[in-house]
């Protein structure tokens, strides 16, 4: 059951951490929508999720659906600088209009994030679909991981041929799809073979930042399983099959069924793919199981063309587009109990692969006899040319059901799936439509028997066949109910139009009512179609069956009462939590949301007024606020004091540097690699070159040709595009040596917001060593103790105990609390004490030298002593602190040291260093020191 929160519930537009409540942007209403009394459901991030209503009219061009979407990015939470893609403008059969736009965001596509906008034939939009991330809050920077890098982590120890050359795309990737945070990412497809099993067909995200593996998502969808000429297939019937002649024979070659040139291939897979063929029309194919598998790809092609309109098997297109290449491949595997579809791209072409295994006798016979099995496949085809829902829990439940649904309406003998392809072992069927436990692999037909399986190859990917049983029978009771006909055109408009990547269970109800509404089959089938929802323990979102506690129904849908909100499953209604939310700001569901005209502070504790302009120099701006730049300290906001310059700072390129203590060093724990020889190289990503440097070394295949520089060899991963030059003897604070971590082990550490630790998960033989910057992720995390993990960026946690924001003393090290974490700094030279700086009481490292006090913002020399040259330090009035080997220095005029008998004095002054460093971490600014008035 699906519940959508009150129509007069205002949407968050970000996530806000479980304890001292963050607080969010600007909230937005349904009005904003263009309709006071939508009816409105949000995603997690408080994204409209789903809304119907008069919504308003959307004109015929594509800049007329952007600028529709634009006027409600208060709801959506889009950004003025993201582009809006439409992929697809159609109309239905009834003359409804179904437009899909993805987002991109720094010339990337944002994946599996996609809006969904429908409406009437006057132009009225009644329906608005999203599946969106949090992208206000994503900052985005070039990626630190190369293309080749993140393809060997995506082969994850696999090192033989691929089926086609792995594809490595940059991406943004984000919560639509249940990553946490918005990263950029590189999509790496990889295929191969594995003996004795499946191909492996899958899609790699890669973060971009730190060669974390994000996600897998399969592309290879299992089943548990011009001229004619006729042939006799695996029953023994002669069939007419499509055939294709050349001057040196015929090919079994379909170029008719398919429109635009479409072409689909049969092929044997016993013979590596070798295409079928035979002299004349009067020498038939001798391979029956060949025969069976053209005549049946045929026979579904007809149907999907027949019944639904659906010709669009282009699967290098986006939605998929008209025309296409199929091929149908025979004898797949050895004994293979199972058949699967899936996509490979070659050459340029992107082909449908339907795959069909020989079985084994006992638990399958040949699967190209069922042509059940035979539509399933190619639903699975149909699913990914239209919602594309993604192979994983619920979405790749609905999936299977969808392929399940095409199978079984194409072969209406009976309500089972395979029953003529399973051998003795599995017999009476693979599935059973209406009975989903009464086969040798049970189903749940109820959400109550719902499994939460793990997302794995072994975990069915969170139970993608097992799940599936709960809305085959659903469908089911809908068909008994309205008739096979009807069911199979409100099914085919949901997938087409109303699923997106990660739709659920809950949106497959949504979906199917808005749908019967838009064919116009008449309330009493609507409402039959949500009886049988229902029945299963989903609850449509039109129709009677009254609902759960706590909640009400409005206009045929259940909506939480105020004071509650949907529970995760969607479900019922659970109480929402009372906060306390700072000043300009407001509670909503248990969350709090800034004012219009405030934003969320950069800690997430506080609103305040949204800046705007220009920052002042040596500052930019972060979440809303203008902060100081790199070795500059300071406060830019409000008093003017402005940024001033860190004395021994220095700017660091490498991000394992640090410039804090005069030059740049690598951070300790971090030792220098790459000194040997290095390449240069650069990446375009969305228009833009971003440039990083490959350590070359004695055991890299690149070895170390060219009088030691590195060989910039295509085999190498470089090309003449890619190389930039090379840099022998260039160091780097890396320790990316393959096989060494240093002293850094799984748990890592922090060094401020910077998370280091030893990864060697990906490749356990050669673990390396990783870097991430807690600050810079979309969803504001700290480097801070994870308890299952070791160290990880982490949500702030209100666990400083008696430790205060304006610190306390610890011997020499200085501690204070920042977003819920205690940071300890030694103070080094100046040590720690208490002191006063604009109004407020410190206790933390001094941040003046030794023999100096700090008033307002300056450092001055106590009485009887005055700076040193270089304005860091208080020396001795009168005084000389130089030494020499042999000899005597004595201070000059300027409090400096003048050499005596010809002897070259060095004077030494304090330096302050770690305390400088300590001060950068406080947020204070570094007091210069003046001689006392």
């Amino acid at each position: 059951m699906f519940l959508a929160a009150h129509a007069s519930v205002l949407v968050a537009l970000g996530m806000t951490a479980p304890s001292s409540p963050a607080v969010a942007p600007v909230p937005a209403t349904a009005s904003q929508l263009g309709d006071a009394f939508a009816r409105v459901q949000w995603n997690a991030h408080g994204l409209i999720r789903h809304a119907e209503g008069a919504l308003g009219y959307l004109g015929p061009s594509a800049n007329d659906v952007e600028a529709f979407l634009r006027e409600r990015s208060a709801g959506l939470g889009l950004r003025s600088d993201e582009r809006l893609v439409v992929v697809e403008d159609v109309r239905d059969g009834v003359g409804n209009r179904h437009v899909r736009v993805r987002r991109h965001l720094a010339g990337m596509p944002v994946e599996f994030d996609e809006l969904r906008v429908h409406a009437r034939p006057d132009g009225q939009v009644r329906t608005l679909e999203a599946d969106l991330s949090a992208l206000r809050r994503y900052t985005h920077q070039g990626p630190r991981i190369s293309p080749w890098r993140a393809e060997d982590i995506a082969r994850d120890g696999y090192r033989g041929p691929l089926l086609v050359p792995a594809e490595t795309v940059p991406v943004i990737v984000g919560e639509s799809i249940g990553i946490r945070g918005v990263r950029m990412a590189w999509r790496v497809r990889v295929a191969y073979e594995r003996k004795g099993a499946l191909p492996v067909v899958q899609d790699v995200y890669v973060d971009a930042a730190t060669g974390v593996r994000l996600l897998n998502v399969p592309r290879i969808y299992t089943e548990g399983t011009p001229g004619t000429m006729g042939s006799t297939d695996l029953g023994g019937n002669n069939v007419t099959l499509n055939i294709t002649s050349f001057p040196q024979g015929i090919l079994l070659k379909d170029i008719v069924t398919l429109p635009n040139g479409g072409e689909i291939y049969t092929v044997d897979m016993a013979r590596e793919g070798s295409q079928y063929e035979t002299d004349s029309t009067s020498s038939p194919f001798d391979d029956r199981t060949a025969v069976t598998v053209a005549d049946k790809v045929r026979a579904a092609l007809d149907y999907y063309a027949t019944s639904h309109s659906w010709q669009n098997w282009d699967f290098a297109q986006s939605p998929a587009g008209v025309g296409g290449l199929l091929a149908g491949r025979v004898h797949e595997g050895n004994q293979l109990n199972n058949a699967f579809f899936t996509t490979l791209s070659s050459n340029g072409y992107t082909s449908g692969i339907m795959a069909f295994g020989d079985g084994d006798g006992q638990y399958f016979v040949p699967l190209a006899r069922c042509l059940d099995v035979t539509g399933h496949e190619l639903g699975h085809g149909v699913v990914e040319g239209t919602a594309g829902l993604v192979y994983q829990f619920q979405s790749g439940a609905l999936n299977e059901h969808m392929a399940d649904v095409y199978g079984w309406l194409m072969d209406q003998e009976d309500d089972l799936i395979g029953e003529d392809c399973v051998g003795p072992q599995l017999q009476p069927a693979l599935r059973d439509m209406c009975n989903p436990g009464n086969v040798p692999q049970p189903q749940p037909a109820h959400m109550n028997d719902y499994q939460d399986l793990p997302n794995t190859e072994e975990g069915d990917w969170g139970g993608v066949h097992t799940n599936s049983g709960i809305p085959n029978k659903a469908a089911c009771l809908a068909r008994d109910a309205i008739g096979a006909q009807k069911l199979g055109r409100v099914w085919f408009q949901t997938v087409r139009h109303h699923l997106g990547a990660n739709s659920s269970f809950a949106d497959m109800v949504q979906g199917t009512a808005t749908s019967c509404s838009e064919l116009t089959l008449g309330a009493g089938d609507c409402a039959q179609i949500a009886t049988a929802w229902q029945s299963v323990g989903l609850a449509a979102a039109a129709g009677g069956g009254g609902c759960p506690p706590n909640s009400s129904e409005q206009d045929g849908q259940c909506f939480c009462n105020d004071g509650f909100r949907p529970n995760s499953e969607g479900t019922g209604c659970e109480s929402v939590e009372t906060v306390q939310c700072p000043a300009h700001s407001q509670p909503i569901d248990g969350q709090c949301y800034c004012d219009t005209g405030y934003v969320p502070s950069d800690d997430g504790s506080a609103c305040v007024v949204e800046t705007q302009g220009e920052c002042p120099s040596n500052s930019h701006r972060e979440g809303g606020v203008c902060v100081c730049d790199e070795c500059y300290q300071g406060n830019p906001e409000g008093n003017g004091l402005g940024c001033d310059p860190i004395p021994g700072c220095s700017v660091c390129t490498d991000p394992l540097e640090s410039g804090q203590n005069g030059g740049c060093q690598c951070i300790p724990g971090v030792t220098e690699v790459c000194g040997e020889a290095s390449l240069d190289y650069v990446v375009n990503v969305g228009g833009y070159d971003y440039y990083g440097v490959y350590c070359c070394q004695e055991s890299d295949p690149c070895g170390f040709a060219n009088n030691g520089t590195c060989d910039c060899a295509s085999e190498c991963g470089f090309d003449s595009a890619d190389c930039g030059g090379t840099n022998p003897g260039t160091p780097l604070c890396r320790g990316l040596v393959v096989g060494d971590c240093g002293n850094e082990t799984w748990a890592g550490r922090c060094e401020g917001s910077l998370l280091i630790y030893c990864d060697d998960q990906t490749d356990p033989q050669n673990p390396v060593l990783q870097y991430a910057d807690c600050s810079q992720q979309e969803t504001r995390t700290v480097c801070a103790i994870d308890g299952e993990i070791g160290y990880n960026c982490v949500e702030p946690q209100n666990n400083c105990g008696s430790v205060p924001a304006s610190g306390q003393c610890n011997g020499n090290t200085g501690q204070y609390c920042e977003e819920g974490v205690i940071r300890e700094v030694e103070c080094g030279d100046y040590g720690c004490g208490t002191f006063e700086y604009q109004g407020y009481t410190y206790e933390f490292c001094y941040p003046c030298p030794q023999n100096s006090t700090l008033q307002d913002d300056t450092c001055y020399c106590n009485a009887g002593y005055e700076p040193n040259p270089d304005g860091d330090g208080c020396v001795e009035t009168g005084s000389s602190s130089g030494s020499v080997d042999g000899g005597e220095c004595t201070p000059d005029a300027d409090g400096g040291c003048a050499s005596a008998e010809e002897i070259t004095c060095t004077c030494a002054v304090p330096q302050g260093g770690n305390t400088l460093v300590s001060l950068l971490l406080f947020g204070l600014f570094v007091a210069r020191v003046r001689r006392r008035a």
